[in-house]
Formats: C-alpha cells, sequence, structure tokens
C-alpha cells in the first residue's frame, strides 16, 4: 500500500514526464539526457505543488524553473545563419 507522499510523487513523475513530451523538450539542445531532464521538471513540478501552484501560475513557474536549472546550449554564432 502506498502512502499519500508516494501517491504524489508517482503523480508528479507523470506529470514530469509528460510535460517533457508535450512541451518538446527532447528536441531542444541541452547537455543533459532525458532521464535527467525528467528528473530536473519532477523537482520543479514537485516545488510548484508545494507552493500549490495550479493552471498559469504554474505554468509560469515551470518555465522560470527551466530557465534556472536545465539552460540550453545555444550555437555557436548565436543563432544566427
Amino acid at each position: 500500500m502506498m502512502d499519500a507522499y508516494q501517491v504524489e510523487s508517482v503523480c508528479i513523475w507523470s506529470e514530469a514526464e509528460q510535460w517533457e513530451k508535450t512541451h518538446g523538450l527532447s528536441k531542444r539542445n541541452y547537455r543533459v539526457g532525458k532521464e535527467q531532464r525528467v528528473s530536473l521538471l519532477y523537482l520543479g513540478h514537485l516545488a510548484a505543488s508545494d507552493l500549490h501552484l495550479e493552471g498559469e501560475e504554474h505554468r509560469a513557474f515551470m518555465i522560470e524553473w527551466l530557465a534556472q536549472h536545465l539552460p540550453e546550449d545555444l550555437p555557436q554564432n548565436g543563432g544566427l545563419a
């Protein structure tokens, strides 16, 4: 039998995996692999949950979380062709 914290953890992990898929994170140029990306997303979603954020506030928090904890590698030419 799982306790409430364990159930919440599983739900948040699932949410992190879904966020990784729906927001196209696998197509971006990160220095880390999928497992690390999802782990960082899990921590972000857990922090948002602790703050009781929902909807747009949750989404904005996650975007900021990603910017702080999962920076993208930018092309050497700054993205200019």
